[in-house]
């Protein structure tokens, strides 16, 4: 079976990282595979592959001035993925992330089975116009959508889009397996952890002021925030600002995020947007107690309140601070809901994922 999946590029997104791993896992199964980025080859990768995997990086992004340079680079991006395409001579593509998808199944025409992968939450996210509309006309020829929770794929439904979908939620990476990934780090405990990419939507300026409250109680706790971004500058104002800055800790982008999962008391996440909250499930996997913003009714589909993890609306400052505060005392409370998120293991576990993966291709052929 041979298989190409398309992505944006191999940045340090979710989206890529997750069809890197799935990638990689079906290859390992014996699928053929071609990983498409539409980056340039110079750009920082962050997503691992196996040597067993065909990389191309097509040099394909970049900003448009006006309407009318997004067209011809848009059809540019669909002339050169299409000659990548009959180059790597697939019996499916897999394309991931919404303008790519958009851009895939214009490529392929009728040529090739397509199965599009959703990563965003659409009921947040709100693309441009063309794009809906492209979305809307082209997403029928796809084989099967495949959503990351059913609260997603009702959004589709309830819009009346005519697909074929299915749910598979994004594994837990094995790098999770306790043993792996152990390692100093150069942090003073305990301490909180916030992960993700440093922009507005992710919600770390929130931490920072929520943080701020922890400190004032309980002085010897210090936060860690690991993950880059445009907002990288500002935050670090905002914790001198604060008054805060000699316990916060910023890491910049890491390859493995583990060691600070498996050295942390609590994760928390304040974020208004995710598709599917992968540091939320690795921090999980490592036995570490979460807080989750109520971001969406998703969460629910990953997170049962109080026994696996804490689902808080971050707008309620005071009960956030009352939960936050309820685990930052209780050492036992941290450890029963660190132990029950832990399931994750089980519910999300790549070997589980993968296969969900080979049986949806295999029934497309």
């Amino acid at each position: 079976m041979k298989l190409v999946i398309v992505v944006p590029s191999l940045g340090a997104g979710g989206a890529e990282r997750v069809a890197g791993i799935v990638a990689n896992g079906l290859a390992r199964s014996g699928v053929q595979v071609t990983f498409i980025a539409l980056d340039r080859p110079d750009q920082p990768r962050h997503v691992d592959l196996g040597n067993e995997i065909h990389l191309m990086r097509l040099a394909l992004t970049g900003t448009s001035r006006n309407p009318l340079t997004a067209i011809s680079a848009n059809w540019t991006r669909i002339r050169a993925l299409r000659r990548a395409l009959q180059t790597a001579s697939p019996d499916c593509v897999l394309s991931a992330v919404t303008e790519t998808n958009v851009l895939t199944l214009m490529a392929v025409g009728r040529r090739w089975p397509v199965l599009v992968w959703e990563h965003t939450d659409p009921w947040l996210w709100k693309l441009k116009k063309p794009w809906g509309w492209a979305r809307w006309l082209l997403y029928r020829r796809a084989v099967s959508v495949v959503f990351l929770s059913c609260h997603h794929a009702n959004y589709f439904k309830h819009r009346g889009y005519q697909i074929i979908s299915e749910v598979i939620p994004n594994p837990v990476p094995a790098l999770s397996v306790p043993g792996m990934s152990e390692g100093a780090i150069p942090v003073p405990k305990p301490f909180i952890l916030g992960v993700g990419r440093l922009d507005r939507l992710k919600g770390f300026f929130e931490l920072l002021g929520l943080f701020k409250q922890v400190k004032s109680k309980h002085p010897e706790w210090s936060l860690v925030i690991v993950g880059d971004g445009d907002e990288a500058t500002t935050l670090k104002q905002s914790a001198e600002d604060l008054g805060i800055a000699q316990s916060v800790y910023f890491t910049g982008a890491v390859m493995d995020p583990y060691p600070y999962y498996r050295g942390c008391e609590i994760f928390i996440s304040l974020s208004e947007l995710e598709g599917f909250p992968m540091a939320l499930i690795e921090a999980m996997s490592c036995g570490c107690p979460v807080v989750m913003n109520a971001y969406s009714e998703a969460v629910h589909e990953i997170i049962d309140h109080g026994k696996n993890g804490f689902i808080v609306d971050r707008s309620n400052e005071e009960n956030l601070h009352q939960v936050v505060d309820r685990l930052v005392v209780d050492d036992k409370l941290r450890e029963q809901i660190g132990h029950n998120g832990a399931g994750v293991l089980h519910t999300y576990a790549e070997a589980k994922i993968i296969d969900g993966w080979k049986q949806l291709i295999a029934a497309v052929l």
